[in-house]
């Protein structure tokens, strides 16, 4: 059996606490497949990100966490259109949040569900072309961990 494991964030940079957000996804994909490994597994973790930047950092904490490859690190473009999108989705998630902060409500304005698909369909488009007999798991009582992965599918 061959475990699939993948990840996506959807930030165009590494400000606030993102970096650390990357770090613990990364940790936890590089943790998962190395359990899975050694129970005699085949597994591997797959990391989308949306520039290199970003991507580089990441290839920094494979030797800081003796991350070797469990997991492969994706870099995706995205057109300008959806870019443009997602960084309005953004804003306004930044100006629900201090709405809520100062003592206003959020009204709608904290959603992420437009990055959140966007990456995780790219994610799953990739993880396909690489892993082509891959079945996708979607019942959550089934991820390995208990960590709610981005994709989780498996190969027989």
């Amino acid at each position: 059996m061959r475990y699939i494991l993948g990840m996506a964030k959807s930030f165009e940079d590494l400000k606030g606490g993102r970096s650390s957000t990357l770090e613990l996804d990364y940790l936890r994909l590089v943790y998962a497949v190395k359990k899975l490994r050694k129970r005699g597994n085949s597994a591997q973790g797959y990391l989308v990100v949306l520039n290199t930047k970003i991507s580089d950092r990441v290839e920094r904490w494979k030797d800081k966490y003796q991350g070797g490859k469990c997991v492969e690190v994706i870099d995706i473009s995205l057109p300008t259109p959806v870019k443009n999108k997602l960084k309005k989705e953004k804003a306004s998630n930044r100006a629900g949040m201090i709405a809520v902060v100062t003592g206003g409500e959020a009204g709608g304005r904290s959603s992420a569900n437009f990055g959140r698909e966007v990456v995780e369909k790219a994610l799953k488009r990739r993880i396909l072309t690489l892993e082509p007999n891959v079945e996708q798991v979607k019942d959550e009582r089934k991820f390995p961990c208990g960590i709610r992965w981005d994709f989780y599918g498996v190969v027989d």
